[in-house]
């Protein structure tokens, strides 16, 4: 698959229909053998071609799914030097990703749980280097994943992972809820309780600072 993608790439064919199945195959490849291809040193260069397979195939939700599982596959077997130089082009990518899927929910209607690794992935890349790129869509996204139907720890830690770093003023009170709703229902998740509380504090740091600074209530 990845020699097929190469020449595919080399002679300008990578998005046609014929080699999506080679794209598809390849990224579980990657997602599978993540761990041995860091070791090899070839992170980059394979992050770099998932991340040609998501952008030449925008709406083609299976290879999405496989190639967020890849990045991820890859990114946690990094170094973290060289992981923080793949988390800028990664959040580029994923925030692409996200607005297609919020305008076009239906490319991922046989894959519902494609929201969810969005999230891990926006959650995994999201540093406090990074951190100045989380537009406001991006909090609405989060909001919407952790606090739609049959939500799980998973998705929950991951939102508050992304309000912790970001401290972003967008729907302050949403995200100090959304804390408070993890304690109140998710009291035995021993990793969820103390972001949680740790996610209030920056709300509450945030809006303290708005309103100090002369800045509105937050919404």
């Amino acid at each position: 698959a990845c020699k097929q993608l190469l020449q595919a790439q080399r002679n300008g064919r990578l998005g046609e229909a014929d080699v999506a199945q080679a794209a598809l195959e390849y990224a579980a490849a990657v997602a599978a053998e993540g761990a041995g291809l860091a070791r090899m040193g070839d992170a980059s260069r394979h992050v770099s071609m998932v991340l040609d397979i998501l952008t030449f195939y925008p709406v083609c939700a299976q290879v999405h799914l496989w190639g967020l599982e890849a990045i991820m596959a890859m990114f946690r077997c990094e170094e973290q030097a060289f992981a923080e130089s793949l988390a800028g082009p990664i959040l580029d990518a994923v925030t692409e990703l996200i607005l297609a899927h919020q305008a076009n929910p239906e490319f991922h209607a046989g894959i519902p749980e494609l929201p969810k690794r969005l999230l891990a992935v926006l959650a995994l890349v999201l540093t406090p280097s990074t951190s100045a790129r989380l537009s406001e869509d991006l909090v609405d996204f989060s909001l919407g994943v952790a606090c739609g139907p049959e939500v799980g720890p998973a998705a929950m830690e991951h939102a508050l992972q992304i309000f912790l770093v970001a401290s972003s003023p967008h729907r302050l009170r949403d995200q100090a809820e959304l804390a408070r709703t993890a304690l109140r229902s998710m009291r035995a998740e021993p990793r969820l309780v103390p972001r949680a509380l740790l996610t209030l504090g920056v709300t509450l740091a945030v809006a303290g600072g708005r309103r100090g600074g002369g800045g509105t209530r937050p919404e």
